[in-house]
């Protein structure tokens, strides 16, 4: 039995290729050099080249590589819920604060698996919370709010 093309796999290097392009194209205007080193646009414009490169990659892995079964259809629940969490993250982390941003995105996106267990789900929320908390609140010294801020504590 002659297997397929792997299109997952064509689908997501074709995809990166675009990214890596809109990236590139975003960062000409800055440069790349500066008469003591480094520019702004040095690193974007090297990471959109190592992306162009993984989905080139990624393409020709898909078209060499024969896949034995069909690809699995897209299940829209599982993309909505962790764009929606995504979404819910970016409407929440100014007003409600770094706690409840992160737990509701974690808990969120973890309700799009459905192997997802609770325990392990609370888990993951409350590490991702204190991982955090110690490198943006600490570590940078950010001024993200890490509790809502109408209850007034800081």
């Amino acid at each position: 039995m002659a297997g397929q093309r792997n299109l997952s796999e064509i689908f997501t290097g074709v995809f990166l290729i675009l990214v890596a392009i809109c990236a590139f194209v975003l960062a000409w205007p800055l440069s790349s050099r500066t008469d003591i080193g480094v520019g702004p646009g040095f690193m974007p414009k090297a990471l959109s080249g190592l992306l162009v490169l993984l989905g080139a990659a990624l393409v020709a892995q898909g078209l060499r590589i024969q896949s034995p079964q069909a690809s699995q259809p897209w299940r829209l629940r599982p993309v909505a819920l962790v764009l929606g969490s995504v979404a819910f993250f970016g409407a929440t982390i100014e007003s409600f604060g770094l706690v409840v941003a992160l737990t509701g995105l974690v808990l969120i996106s973890c309700a799009a698996n459905p192997e997802a267990r609770l325990r392990e789900t609370l888990a993951l929320a409350a590490g991702t919370v204190v991982f955090a908390a110690i490198l943006f609140l600490k570590g940078l010294g950010l001024q993200i709010p890490l509790w809502p801020t109408f209850l007034g504590v800081h």
